[in-house]
This record gives structure tokens, C-alpha cells and sequence, in this order.
């Protein structure tokens, strides 16, 4: 096979040792961590479609890492197969990171037959490649060796790889674009959310680039950084998980009143009337907030507008961002059942109205009444 082991590290090592196995232990520890991220997301009762992407990208960059890890220390031939497994990570990345902010924003995203197969081209391709070099490539053990032991530029390796790494800046570009809103100073000053997602979009940038180095110059320093630095990210997303919950939410309500704020008015020509009437018609009697993953792309499609212009609406005619005008309804039929079916569990009226956890339906519940749900229920039964 090949030797690539940075255990013992080689002496042209343009880093202190220590810093070497600091990155190289966060690489490790992050492989372990993604994997325990993704089964995190996957393993919530009331899963939707963000759930899974990013339970699909913690489970990425575990591969990411892992396939690092394997590249810089494995000289046994049986490890080919996770070498090559950053070869389908790499291709689905973009497509994952573009709909984990059309997700988190309210956005449609893999709503029609159209979009999925449009974002799932280079997903496909990516795990296509990964048999057809894995089973049918000649002379791989050679091909490997040389593109990593003996610093070949550019490999076979490389240039299959190379769709990979232009469909990530073009995924990036778009969301670059599409969170431009974001990225006023004004409200990049004020707002904590638009900051952190600054800081993703920055550090996913820069760890690109560690890695577009390795690949070029083969240099292992750049692939310890690469691995050690995803493990931090993974480790800051795990802690601001738990410190801001509500982060995607957040983040749409920003971005909903951000646009707003700097665009002209788009309900130009629309009966603002009839629109209500259909908008109140599709909660009160169609029950449509009862559905827990309903977001304002899928509120926006019922009413056959954009999600600008229902956002809009919300705001100017009724005072609520879409967030509290759903949780509005929730809370209000909560509240009647608390008191009309006292055997029923406070979590089965949580799922029953809409609401994905216990812990958000507790939050929106006391926001809207000022008292929790057990609170309530003990309020009226007395």
C-alpha cells in the first residue's frame, strides 16, 4: 500500500509538534462527535426536513474527518474505503449547507420533483464516483500513493474531485446571496443570530480553503488544520445548540423582517381582503398550523404567493411575524384542550396542535399566557 503517517509527525513539519496533535486529536474526537450529532437529529420524535439535513451534515463532516484521519495515518490497504469516502461527502456538502439555510429561513426547499432532482445531482455523482474508483479504478493502491505519499498535482483523484469543490462555491454563492439581507453592518451590529451565521459561513469558508491547500500542495499541516478545525466547529455547533435552542427560528424571524425592512412593498395589486379571508380560512378551518413541520414556504404555496409577500402581509396587516402567528392558534386550541380533555397528556396536546417538542410548546405556551402549560391546566381545574 502507501506510508502517510503523521504519527510519528515528519520532520518537515512547518508547525510545533504540540499544535500538530492538538488539531489531530480535535480530528479524531470530532469523527466520534458528528456521529453522535447525527444520530441526535435523527433519533428526535417529531423529526422535518432540517432534522435531517443536519443530522446529513454532522454525519459529513464525521466522514470528512475520518477520511482525514485515514489519509494521514492508515497504511493498511483494507482502509481504502473510508480514504475515499470524502469523495461523496465532498459532493453533497453543497446541496446540504444550501438547504439547511432554505430550511432555517422558511424557504422552500425539495418541494417539487424539479428541485429534487436539480439538488440531487451532485449527491448522486459524488457516491456514482466513489464505487466506480473504489471497484473499478486500476492500480488503486498506486493511484493513492502517489496522490498523497509522493505529492502528485494534479492526480486522477484530484480532477475527480474537482466538479466537487465548483459546485460548493456555487451552493455558497447562493447562500452568500440569498442571506445578503443579512449582512448589513446595521444588522449584523444588533442582531446575535446574524453574527453566528457569519461566523458558520466564515469558518465553513476558511476550512475549504485549508483543504483546497492539501490538495494542491499536499503539505499534511493543512489536512491536520482541515480535520482538527470541522471537530471545533463541530464542538461550537453542539454548544450553540444548547445555548440558543430557538437559533433556526431565530433566524428566520431575522430574516423576514430584514428583507422586509429594506424592500419595497410586494403586495402591489393583491385584494389585501380576499387574501386574509384565505389566510384565516386555511387556520380556522383547514387546521393547516396543526401541522408540525409547516413552514412559511409551504403557508406561502397554499396561498400561491411568495414567501416575501405572505411575510409582508403577516406583518403590515395583522402586527406578527409568521412564527407567533401560528404559534398563536397552537397555544389558543392548546389552551382548550388543557381544560376540555384533562386525561390527555400535556405532550400529546403539544404534538396534537403542531408543536415538534415539549420544550418549544412550553416556551411559546408561557410567551403567549404568562404561565406554563401544567400551570394553566391546574388554574382552570381549580
Amino acid at each position: 500500500m502507501f506510508e502517510l503517517a503523521l504519527l510519528p509527525f515528519p520532520s518537515s513539519s512547518y508547525f510545533p509538534r504540540w499544535l500538530i496533535s492538538l488539531f489531530y486529536g480535535f480530528g479524531l474526537f470530532g469523527t466520534a462527535l458528528g456521529c453522535l450529532m447525527f444520530f441526535g437529529q435523527i433519533v428526535l420524535p417529531n423529526k422535518n426536513r432540517l432534522n435531517y439535513l443536519l443530522g446529513t451534515l454532522f454525519l459529513g463532516m464525521s466522514v470528512l474527518q475520518g477520511s482525514s484521519i485515514a489519509i494521514l495515518s492508515s497504511s493498511d490497504p483494507s482502509f481504502v474505503w473510508l480514504i475515499l469516502l470524502h469523495i461523496p461527502a465532498l459532493y453533497a456538502v453543497g446541496p446540504v449547507l444550501y438547504g439547511i439555510y432554505k430550511s432555517s429561513t422558511g424557504e422552500s426547499f425539495l418541494h417539487s420533483k424539479q428541485d429534487l432532482l436539480l439538488h440531487s445531482v451532485f449527491p448522486v455523482t459524488g457516491v456514482l464516483l466513489y464505487f466506480v474508483v473504489l471497484f473499478g479504478m486500476e492500480n488503486l493502491s498506486e493511484t493513492i500513493r502517489r496522490s498523497f505519499a509522493e505529492a502528485v498535482f494534479p492526480s486522477p483523484l484530484d480532477w475527480i474531485l474537482l466538479p466537487a469543490v465548483i459546485g460548493i462555491g456555487f451552493y455558497v454563492f447562493l447562500v452568500l446571496k440569498s442571506s445578503r439581507d443579512l449582512w448589513r453592518w446595521e444588522v449584523w451590529k444588533s442582531e446575535p443570530t446574524a453574527r453566528i451565521l457569519s461566523f458558520l459561513v466564515v469558518m465553513s469558508l476558511f476550512h475549504l480553503t485549508l483543504g483546497a491547500f492539501f490538495f494542491v500542495t499536499k503539505i499534511p499541516d493543512f489536512l491536520v488544520f482541515t480535520s482538527g478545525g470541522m471537530g471545533l466547529a463541530l464542538c461550537a455547533a453542539y454548544v450553540i445548540g444548547h445555548r440558543y435552542p430557538g437559533f433556526f427560528q431565530k433566524l428566520q424571524e431575522v430574516t423576514q423582517a430584514t428583507r422586509e425592512k429594506y424592500a419595497r412593498s410586494l403586495l402591489v395589486g393583491i385584494d389585501r381582503a380576499t387574501l386574509k379571508e384565505n389566510l384565516l380560512h386555511l387556520m380556522e378551518k383547514d387546521f393547516l398550523y396543526r401541522e408540525e413541520d409547516l413552514g412559511l414556504g409551504d403557508l406561502a404555496d397554499e396561498l400561491a404567493l411568495s414567501t416575501h409577500q405572505v411575510s409582508e402581509f403577516l406583518n403590515q396587516e395583522l402586527g406578527k411575524n409568521f412564527s407567533v402567528f401560528v404559534n398563536d392558534y397552537r397555544v389558543s386550541e392548546a389552551c382548550s384542550l388543557l381544560t376540555a380533555e384533562p386525561d390527555k397528556s400535556i405532550l400529546d396536546i403539544a404534538y396534537s396542535v403542531g408543536f415538534r417538542t415539549k420544550s418549544s410548546f412550553n416556551r411559546a405556551f408561557q410567551k403567549h399566557t404568562g404561565v406554563t402549560p401544567s400551570e394553566y391546566r391546574s388554574s382552570k381545574s381549580g
